[in-house]
């Protein structure tokens, strides 16, 4: 506060600053697994929603794409969306990958949804290499079962990336002959 150009005094207030979207899903969105073999690939398309938590005014949401590596392209359609208030719209996000400039290995994005009032992330990844699935055939689960993929020319191990509906899923840089260790 002031008076004649002289201080008198503050209020201290306390803003709360609340977030005027949300995304969904929330957990980090899994693009799928690309071949190496191919000249391209494309990904499968997933839907992002984003609510407008505003209930008194319309937000246009657009995507930041950020910075990807060189050879990959992100797409989300439409460009951007005119949400009401407190309603929900979907963009469509889908990454399309030469694999001529893009090495073999895992891929991970935050990308932001922009309006002019805030802004909210979500990730993306996606892997590119060979995928060898060990498979189950018993009833019996097997996700405490030790597997190794025994590269024969280097002699080293490559060990499961993850497990899933009774598979195992080993990622292989190359496409060769490997003996499998369970």
């Amino acid at each position: 506060l002031s008076k004649n150009n002289e201080k008198k005094g503050m209020i201290l207030a306390q803003v709360q600053i609340v977030p005027t979207i949300t995304i969904s899903p929330a957990d980090k969105i899994n693009l799928g697994i690309d071949n190496p073999d191919l000249a391209s690939w494309t990904s499968e398309t997933k839907q992002i929603t984003v609510t407008n938590l505003r209930t008194d005014i319309s937000q246009t949401a657009t995507i930041d794409r950020g910075t990807l590596h060189n050879g990959i392209t992100l797409e989300a359609t439409p460009s951007s969306l005119n949400i009401p208030p407190g309603q929900s719209a979907v963009f469509n996000v889908r990454v399309i990958v030469n694999n001529s400039l893009v090495a073999n290995g895992r891929y991970s994005y935050t990308v932001s949804v922009e309006t002019a009032r805030t802004r909210a992330y979500f990730d993306i990844f996606f892997v590119k290499y060979y995928v060898l699935i060990v498979e189950n055939l018993n009833p019996e689960p097997m996700y405490n079962v030790d597997v190794k993929v025994w590269d024969i020319d280097s002699g080293g191990y490559y060990k499961p990336r993850y497990y899933e509906d009774n598979q195992y899923y080993v990622y292989l840089h190359q496409k060769k002959y490997y003996q499998i260790i369970v």
